[in-house]
């Protein structure tokens, strides 16, 4: 299974803070990508198993946060091998 760029990097954000789940705002932000580009990677990205949809996320001061993705098994896996075969054709 190929990734799309915005996708790729979806993906690596969402392994990089893989213990969190994320709404779309904040990578949005960070990655500098539109809402609406985040929001078809990150379905695309639960399509295909590598992303899962949380609902119910809570802030570090116990509040309601909505609802957001995280990387799932599959997702770091493939991120593993992204990074992997990135850095074969480097050498």
């Amino acid at each position: 299974m190929s990734l799309s760029e915005n996708e790729a990097r979806v993906l690596e954000y969402l392994c990089q803070y893989a213990e969190f789940a994320w709404p779309f705002q904040p990578i949005s932000a960070d990655l500098k990508m539109t809402t609406p580009e985040v929001r078809l990677a990150c379905r695309s990205l639960q399509a295909d198993g590598l992303a899962k949809f949380c609902r119910g996320l809570m802030t570090e001061d116990g509040n309601l946060a909505g609802s957001g993705y995280s990387a799932t098994h599959k997702g770091e896996q493939k991120f593993a091998g992204i990074l992997e075969n990135t850095q074969h054709k480097e050498t």
